[in-house]
């Protein structure tokens, strides 16, 4: 019998997009420095390099288009010919609310320029024009909920080399809380893109997959990990 269920609309394909709570971790994106072991699947534990970024404000995270349409060639009488081939530019922005999270600070205003001083218990930021530090980003969601996935399935975002810049204004008043807004550009390394984009759509077949526990956390599997290089 034809299988008609690939041609008809599928709610479980439908979702929304929310932030890591689990026992030990929450957030939206972790950071690590530029060569860190690359997770390989949605789920798995990341590398202990990796720091939370802590609260992300009520307008979450875009990931703006990254394609950009190449310009046209036109002949003698204005028509389209071809087109040059589209850019590539991998970005993602929001406002980091945490804004005393030292792990944030250190990305945006560069690791070399931000110092802890124990004997006062202050961070000191010298501010100033910098080469922006690279890291390793990864952005983790839990999507809606399925029959299969009861505690909402994973989605995951790789950026094996980014950097993050200070990009909105900072507004300082009794009636706005205080954060950073950014953007992060992401850039490939060799054998990597810029983005890999990592989702469960399904349950795993076994071997060393992996998948969540009852209570919605991951359970790390026996896959290797990859060095960005």
């Amino acid at each position: 019998m034809a299988d008609i269920t690939k041609d008809m609309q599928n709610t479980d394909n439908v979702s929304v997009a929310k932030g890591i709570r689990e026992a030990t971790r929450s957030g939206w994106m972790w950071i690590a420095p530029v060569g860190t072991k690359l997770p390989e699947t949605a789920v798995e534990k990341l590398d202990d390099a990796f720091q939370g970024t802590g609260f992300i404000s009520s307008d979450g995270l875009v990931e703006p288009a990254a394609l950009s349409l190449g310009d046209p060639f036109t002949d003698a009488n204005g028509d389209t010919m071809a087109t040059a081939d589209p850019t590539f530019n991998k970005q993602w922005t929001g406002t980091f609310q945490e804004y005393t999270n030292t792990t944030v600070i250190a990305s945006l205003f560069g690791k070399d320029q931000v110092t802890f001083d124990p004997a006062t218990g202050e961070i000191h930021v010298d501010e100033k024009a910098i080469t922006l530090d690279h890291h390793v980003i990864v952005v983790d969601e839990v999507l809606s909920a399925t029959q299969d996935f009861p505690q909402g399935r994973r989605a995951r975002y790789i950026m094996p080399n980014a950097q993050i810049a200070l990009t909105d204004d900072i507004t300082h008043n009794s009636t706005t809380l205080l954060g950073y807004g950014f953007t992060v550009t992401a850039y490939s390394i060799p054998g990597y893109p810029p983005q890999r984009r990592l989702i469960q759509i399904a349950k795993p077949t076994g071997g060393s997959d992996t998948g969540t526990n009852g209570s919605g956390t991951s359970n790390t599997g026996t896959s290797t990990q990859k060095s960005a290089k």
